[in-house]
């Protein structure tokens, strides 16, 4: 079957919304998906198998971007079209059958429930990602010790938590855990705020890694063992990689874009959203922290016993004898 498949410019949008190709992926066994995303996400739908092209979707003046992807995609006749960004391009397609995005009926619910909705689909399928086999294998050669990733930046500052607060958590986790690792996560542009946070440490087991190869990125993340950052794209990659992740959240919706999966942690400050967004001078476009209510001893309070468990039943099976061939379990 021919997909077309238009989705976010927004990397944590277009991650989420790897939960339709999860779900196409199980239910059809001859799958052809072309993906129509923006430039950021892009390298992670061209490692998934069944992509044969990706659209790079950039806004143009006067939406002149639907019309140079309608002129890509108008000759071929296609067997589906999945439209993210709620565009009247599916009208203007030869589809046996079209999807569209329409806000207004798809109110509630996390925003992988909202997709379920949209596809008809009988249950919710987690976001996924496709790793590329040279990343992953250059990610291990570089990656030994148990790690915890950290990403400590946002595309909004509202959203960032406090680069201090950061380090204070940081370093409480390397005295507990003297030979853990701490994987610094951020786009090269963020180099300030990794640095800082790597200078107030300084220590060997700050790992940096500053990077605009995505792709490499989550190969990196697949082989931390647990994740704490802010409500970000690095979140969403985390939590699709079946990291055990910790979001912090403050002026943005976790019942809506917290990270999805089975294991999963959402911090908030203290203040609900609705009441945040009554504060008087409350804008999501100001220049202003709204994270610093959110105390250290409150994300150790979820990350030390998180990481202390997870450890136990990794220690616990490798104590486990192994059986000869042939020998029988009692």
């Amino acid at each position: 079957m021919k997909i077309l498949f238009i989705t976010s410019s927004r990397l944590g949008d277009a991650i989420l919304s790897t939960s339709i190709l999860h779900y196409l992926e199980k239910k059809y066994p001859f799958l052809d998906v072309t993906v129509v995303c923006g430039s950021l996400p892009a390298d992670l739908f061209r490692t998934i198998p069944f992509c044969s092209k990706v659209i790079i979707l950039d806004k143009k003046p006067f939406s002149m971007h639907w019309i140079d992807l309608w002129k890509k995609t108008f000759s071929q006749k296609w067997g589906r079209v999945i439209d993210l960004r709620g565009s009247l391009l599916g009208y203007c397609l030869k589809t046996h059958k079209r999807s569209r995005w329409e806000k207004a009926r798809l109110t509630e619910g996390h925003q992988v429930e909202r997709l379920q909705k949209l596809m008809n689909a009988p249950t919710p399928l987690s976001p996924k990602l496709w790793l590329d086999d040279v990343s992953l294998k250059k990610a291990k050669n570089h990656m030994h010790n148990r790690t915890l990733a950290v990403a400590p930046t946002a595309n909004w500052i509202g959203k960032q938590w406090p680069t201090e607060s950061f380090v204070a958590v940081i370093k409480h986790f390397l005295k507990t855990y003297p030979d853990a690792d701490i994987l610094l996560v951020g786009a090269p542009h963020e180099g300030q705020i990794i640095q800082t946070i790597q200078r107030e440490i300084n220590v060997s087991n700050i790992k940096p890694l500053l990077s605009s190869d995505l792709g490499y990125v989550a190969c990196c993340l697949s082989q931390c063992d647990a994740f704490l950052g802010n409500d970000s794209g690095l979140m969403h990659m985390a939590a699709s990689l079946g990291i055990p992740t910790i979001g912090l959240f403050g002026p943005s919706d976790e019942t809506r874009y917290g990270p999805y999966g089975s294991d999963t942690y959402v911090l908030r400050i203290p203040m609900a959203l609705r009441d945040l967004e009554k504060t008087p001078g409350f804008s999501y476009s100001a220049p202003v922290n709204y994270m610093g209510n959110l105390h250290p001893d409150t994300v150790w309070a979820t990350l030390n016993p998180l990481w202390e468990s997870m450890h136990a039943k990794i220690d616990d099976l490798a104590n486990i004898p192994l059986r000869s061939k042939g020998q029988s379990l009692p």
